[in-house]
Parts: C-alpha cells; sequence; structure tokens
C-alpha cells in the first residue's frame, strides 16, 4: 500500500510542468578560442591594432566571423597594453582611430586578482559596440586598404616604442589600385611599393607582428570569380609588402579566420 501510495506521488510529481531552464546567450569569443600560437604573439606591453573592414567592404556572409576575430583580439589584450581600431574606408591615410582602449599596470599594492577581470570587461564592452558600429557602417564605396594601413603604422611610431606591436588586419584584402583579377596580384607587389614609396604613402611596420586574415572567395554568382590562385597571389601580396614594410607576417597563409574561429564560407 505504501510503496503504490509512492508510485503514484512519483507519477504526480513527473506529470507537474517543469520549468523551463533559459539557455545563457552566446557569449563572446575569447582570447582562449584562439590557438596558442596567436595567442602569444600579444604580450604585456603590446600596442595592438586592429584594421577593421567597415560598411560594404565586409563580405557577405562574413559579419560575425570579423565581429568574432575582433573581439577576440580584445581580449587578449595584456596588461600594460593598449589597443586601438581602425576603420577601412575610403578615407585612406586622412583615418584616425576609432576606438582607443587599455589595460593599465595594477596599481602598487593591489593584490586584488580580479582586478584585470574588470579592466578587460570594461574594454570589451566598449570595444564590442565600437566594432558593431564599424561593420554596419554605410557604405563607403571603394575603400582603401592600404591608406589605412598607412596611418595605423604611422600610430604605432608616434609615442614612445611600445615593448611589441600586433597589427591584425581584418578585410578581403584586395587594395584600390593595386589588384587585378587578370594577373597574378604578388607580381603587381614591386609596382605597388614603388609607387607607395614615391607617394611617401609607405606603411610603416618596423617591428610588428601581422595578421592578415579574412580573405574569402564570393559567393559562385560574383561577377569578380576569385580562384583559389587569386588568394593564394594575393596572400603572397601581402606577404611581400608586410616584409618592405618593416613587419613580419606571422601566418603562412591568409585564412578566412584567425585559427581557433569558425568560418561560415
Amino acid at each position: 500500500m505504501r510503496f503504490a501510495a509512492f508510485s503514484l506521488l512519483v507519477i504526480g510529481l513527473l506529470a507537474v510542468p517543469q520549468p523551463i531552464v533559459a539557455t545563457p546567450p552566446n557569449e563572446p569569443p575569447s582570447c582562449t578560442h584562439l590557438g596558442p600560437a596567436v595567442r602569444s604573439r600579444f604580450a604585456a606591453g603590446s600596442h595592438v591594432i586592429i584594421v577593421l573592414a567597415s560598411g560594404d567592404a565586409v563580405p557577405d556572409g562574413m559579419r560575425d566571423a570579423y565581429r568574432d576575430m575582433a573581439l577576440a583580439v580584445l581580449d587578449c589584450i595584456d596588461v600594460n597594453s593598449r589597443v586601438d581600431i581602425f576603420p577601412i574606408t575610403n578615407a585612406g591615410i586622412q583615418t584616425s582611430s576609432a576606438y582607443m582602449g587599455a589595460i593599465a599596470t595594477p596599481p602598487p599594492r593591489n593584490t586584488n586578482s580580479y582586478w584585470i577581470v574588470g579592466q578587460r570587461q570594461k574594454l570589451l564592452k566598449d570595444g564590442s559596440q565600437v566594432i558593431a558600429h564599424v561593420l554596419d557602417a554605410p557604405p563607403h564605396g571603394q575603400t582603401d586598404i592600404l591608406g589605412t594601413l598607412f596611418a595605423a603604422g604611422e600610430s604605432l611610431h608616434r609615442t614612445t616604442e611600445p615593448a611589441k606591436s600586433v597589427v591584425v588586419l581584418i578585410s578581403k584584402g584586395f587594395p584600390r589600385g593595386a589588384y587585378s583579377f587578370a594577373h597574378d596580384p604578388a607580381k603587381n607587389a614591386s609596382d605597388v611599393i614603388r609607387r607607395l614609396r614615391d607617394e611617401k604613402r609607405m606603411p610603416n611596420l618596423a617591428g610588428s607582428d601581422v595578421f592578415v586574415v579574412g580573405i574569402t572567395r564570393p559567393p559562385s554568382s560574383d561577377a569578380m570569380k576569385l580562384t583559389p590562385a587569386n588568394i593564394r597571389g594575393l596572400c603572397v601580396f601581402w606577404a611581400i609588402l608586410i616584409k618592405e614594410a618593416g613587419g613580419t607576417k606571422v601566418l603562412g597563409d591568409c585564412p578566412p579566420t584567425l585559427p581557433g574561429i569558425p568560418s561560415p564560407m
């Protein structure tokens, strides 16, 4: 009798609708999502610059991936480091930083282990708003990646040299006036570099680690018909230019996303 009563109680409890536990929203990607070879580049005391495509310069379907990469880089900012975000628009060498953030050295005798956590959370909150604004900006028409990179390089060397500098170029990678789909872009590199030097517009990336990511093939319906060979040639173009600018291209290829960030393409 007691067993029957207990069974009825259990059945009754199971029949009662259980409260639905809401699934927490997806957290932004953190530095830990990135591969260790990428994370190791963001040392304490660094000056990090994110050069980010804006508006219609963002390839179709890549908006969220671009955002995730930029947020992960922000989360990698270490103590005594600063970060700038330069939007790639048609402003070229006149481009100024859309965001300047930093994580300072902890105050003397500060033993609060959560101090840097709070600093990074504020950096992510403020920076994420700027990233969204940059990505969702109105159309700019033809953009100037090389001019924006020049402006970013100037900011790296405007003040006291940092212990380390890192440039993360998040873009589809087609330099204005430097790319022809009918020719291997790598073969245009020397002419582009010569022109940039003559016009005093060669980016100064001396001592910088440079990531080139975001280059993707457009949809098959796109008139450009970008091929894997085009992408390889474009990547070689960037390797040559970065070396001539004094920087070090970190990744061997030019992947659509930083290692560890899923690509939708």
